[in-house]
């Protein structure tokens, strides 16, 4: 649900209507009525249309068309620009890109000609988002930017705010926690300063959003928190129920279900008190993911199905797609594969009008999953490597890992060893970056943020002792980050030997296939590679695992045999000679006495048996070597 609870952060510079809003409407209307300034009515439309911009998409179009009509008509070509803005957004809240774009482009040229630099901040912001909503950061970023230069001229603390917040959006997406943190931080600075507490309930979810990414779930939930009490005090429902929903994704990230649902519930109730059905229907499709997590399967099709329902009847294009997706998914869970490729190829279908292709990466997947299970092997590759390659394009690490996965699920139900193995091993190996980049970013995270609480208590205190205390921290942290990455480039490195090493092995797992009586051979060098990396053997292990499915029971019983042929060559080799080794020195040093001739003669009886134990102790090992049992190598393996 992550790119749920981003888009509401990115979309949330106006609210639904809450009680304190309608208070404002009701001024707004009286104004209005007024009739004392033609300029200020068509700012009282523009601002009705923004309270009701998420709340009642008809009525904030009703008041649109009048402030365009008004500022035509008085040639107010300011009030024109801020109207043509809500108009593509209320075209963008419908997903009619298109037509958003088509304004956008329009309001840029219209203001730029009057000079009105507000309206160019908003005409690159919109065109930002809509970028955004296609997944082509780039495009996104580009026009964010153009919106934050115009923005940092202009000095609109609130269009500021959310110009920097907007960027640090993008940033987010794209895994670039450095720069994300550093626009979060800049946007609450402007928020703080200006006394902005809309924008601060969005940055404080802001925040909680890297948190998450870093898998810091108290303070995650601590800045969540932070974010309700502002929009309780500011008795912003729409605010509160974003609150809610990302509080429960939480408690769902941590397996806790049951919690997450209360919360759930408890931002459905709030969208419901506020007619915000768009909202209603992206917690009746998190309710059913919620309870296909807790196995309740015909529950989450039934609430899947409400919010179809909700989303068909105000058209909303975008939540359909993942609706139908999410629906395929239970249904896949309980069997029923026809209704589960039919929702899967809707929701592809949706996705596909609205040029997201980044949403036909799960749908794509579950496809190729029935594919596979249907033994429909063609289809299922098909549908595989599309999804791969829209991940791969899109540079999503989680969903390219997943691909491999079932890539190598296919593979070997094929028989293809060698390809499952090279898909196994590179799902492990992006399963390894994306822990390795989480651990990084967690690093620089922390680092970040506590330099950025270092200058403001300077700021705010100017003590020159907890300037030296503090700068101390940041230099230890420094210490730690850097030991951060140096293990990670041992790990990375160590990673990449495994690889190609373990590419080399691919010919003998191509001799197991061929020849059953070469199965031992070839597992026990599969094994004692894994065995030369010490740390790697949980992986190996794994490995050993999956292909030994395929041998017979006979196969498996000669090699727990050699397993503990091994071990008894490393013993009788090591353990059994060490303390021989030592009792013929003692035995050696004790001649060298004065001792009593009694006392030499048991000494030199001693001596004897233990050099025959000795011999014998050298002759089983020539047996064991002559039986192919390496012993210079396992004593290798041991250090």
């Amino acid at each position: 649900m992550k790119k749920i609870l981003i888009a509401i952060s990115l979309l949330l510079t106006g609210n639904s209507v809450s009680a304190q809003d309608l208070q404002l409407v009701d001024s707004l209307m009286q104004e209005i009525a007024s009739g004392r300034s033609g300029t200020k009515t068509v700012d009282a439309y523009v601002l009705i249309a923004y309270e009701f911009r998420y709340g009642d998409s008809a009525r904030a179009t009703d008041n649109i068309q009048k402030a365009l009509a008004l500022a035509k008509e008085i040639k107010y070509p300011e009030g024109e620009a801020d109207a043509m803005y809500e108009l593509g957004r209320n075209f963008l809240g419908r997903n009619h890109y298109e037509q958003a774009s088509d304004i956008f482009h329009s309001l840029i040229d219209k203001s730029q000609k009057v000079d009105y630099q507000e309206g160019v901040a908003n005409g690159y912001n919109g065109l930002g988002i809509i970028y955004w909503y296609q997944s082509n950061y780039d495009s996104a970023l580009l026009n964010f930017k153009k919106s934050l230069e115009v923005s940092l001229v202009t000095k609109n603390p609130e269009q500021l705010a959310n110009s920097y917040s907007n960027v640090g959006i993008v940033y987010h997406d794209l895994g670039d926690y450095d720069r994300t943190l550093d626009y979060y931080l800049k946007a609450l600075e402007v928020r703080e300063a200006h006394g902005l507490k809309r924008g601060l309930a969005i940055s404080y979810g802001n925040i909680a959003s890297v948190y998450t990414d870093i898998l810091d779930y108290s303070k995650v939930i601590d800045y969540h928190f932070k974010s309700l009490k502002l929009n309780e005090e500011l008795n912003d429902i729409r605010g509160m129920s974003v609150n809610y929903n990302n509080i429960a994704s939480i408690f769902s990230k941590q397996e806790n279900y049951e919690k997450g649902l209360q919360y759930l519930f408890k931002s459905y109730e709030l969208d419901s008190i506020a007619g915000f059905k768009t909202g209603m229907g992206a917690k009746l499709m998190n309710i059913g993911v919620t309870l296909s997590d807790l196995g309740s399967y015909a529950k989450s099709i039934d609430y899947h199905e409400k919010a179809i329902e909700l989303r068909l009847q105000i058209g909303d294009q975008f939540g359909l797609a993942n609706s139908y997706g999410h629906l395929a998914s239970s249904y896949e869970s309980i069997g029923e594969y026809s209704k589960a490729l039919e929702n899967a190829f809707e929701s592809i279908r949706i996705s596909d009008e609205l040029g997201i292709a980044v949403s036909t990466i799960t749908p794509r997947q579950l496809i190729g999953k029935i594919y596979r299970k249907q033994r429909k092997w063609s289809q299922a590759r098909e549908f595989l490597q599309q999804s791969l390659a829209i991940a791969t394009k899109a540079g999503n690490k989680n969903r390219i890992k997943d691909q491999y996965n079932e890539l190598a699920l296919l593979e070997k139900e094929l028989g293809n060893f060698e390809a499952a193995y090279d898909n196994y091993m590179l799902y492990k190996a992006m399963e390894d970056s994306i822990k390795s980049s989480e651990i990084t970013e967690r690093a620089t995270y922390l680092e970040q943020s506590f330099a950025y609480q270092a200058e403001k208590d300077s700021i705010q205190f100017a003590n020159a002792t907890e300037k030296i205390i503090l700068k101390n921290e940041i230099e230890e942290r420094r210490k730690m980050q850097l030991g951060t990455v140096v293990v990670l480039f041992l790990v990375c490195s160590i990673a990449v030997l495994l690889f190609f090493f373990f590419k080399s092995k691919s010919r003998s797992n191509r001799q197991l296939l061929q020849k059953s009586k070469e199965l031992e051979k070839s597992y026990k060098e599969l094994e004692q590679s894994g065995l030369e990396v010490k740390k790697q053997a949980e992986l190996i292990s794994r490995l050993n695992d999956y292909l030994q499915k395929d041998l017979d029971q006979r196969t498996r019983e000669v090699l727990q045999k050699n397993e503990k042929l091994e071990e008894y060559a490393f013993f009788n080799s090591h353990k059994t000679r060490a303390p021989l080794a030592r009792l013929l020195g003692l035995a050696s040093l004790l001649k060298t006495k004065n001792i009593d001739s009694d006392t030499q003669l048991l000494l030199s009886q001693i001596a004897v048996s233990a050099e025959e134990l000795d011999v014998t102790i050298r002759e089983m090992n020539d047996v064991l070597t002559k039986s192919g049992i390496d012993l210079a190598k396992q004593d290798h393996i041991s250090q």
